[in-house]
């Protein structure tokens, strides 16, 4: 695979790319004569779908009350990128009972895995408090979302 070799300046949030180049010994000379303080970054050239060339597929699975339902998703948004793994919780009234469902978008090997890291999930959303503060945080109608991205991995990912 190609390479290029990026020109960072700046601290923790305020890095900005200063140039990119094709060889290291540009981005060094580069670098040399800006700020020796600089880094400089390789990075390959073209997509990498590395999720998908391990083995996993992404899925939805709906948790709600009476049951859960899952289905394989094409991972690609409309810019070509892989989609991120979020969850959204919904709720309405039947008579006076709040009912709601979990909607999880994740990267599992097989729609039981799938199934199993939505539920360890959301147990663990609960059980940390996160959502309730989410709940609490939320307009009236008690529904939230919450973005699982940058994607890390966890122990369910690895091979079987």
């Amino acid at each position: 695979m190609d390479k290029v070799y990026i020109v960072i300046d700046g601290a923790y949030g305020e890095n900005r790319i200063e140039a990119v180049f094709a060889t290291l010994e540009e981005a060094e000379e580069y670098r040399e004569l800006i700020n020796p303080e600089t880094e400089v970054e390789e990075w390959d050239v073209g997509k990498q779908y590395t999720r998908l060339d391990e083995g996993l597929g992404f899925y939805e699975v709906e948790i709600n009350p009476t049951e859960t339902n899952v289905r394989k998703l094409n991972p690609f948004n409309d810019d070509g990128g892989l989609l991120t793994e979020r969850v959204i919780f919904t709720n309405w009234r039947i008579g006076g009972l709040l009912v709601g469902s979990w909607w999880f978008t994740l990267y599992a090997r097989s729609e039981e895995q799938a199934v199993k890291i939505a539920s360890e999930r959301k147990a663990t959303l609960i059980e940390s408090g996160r959502a309730m503060e989410e709940f609490k945080r939320s307009k009236s109608d008690g529904g939230f979302y919450i973005d699982l991205c940058p994607y890390k991995g966890d122990e369910n990912d690895k091979p079987a």
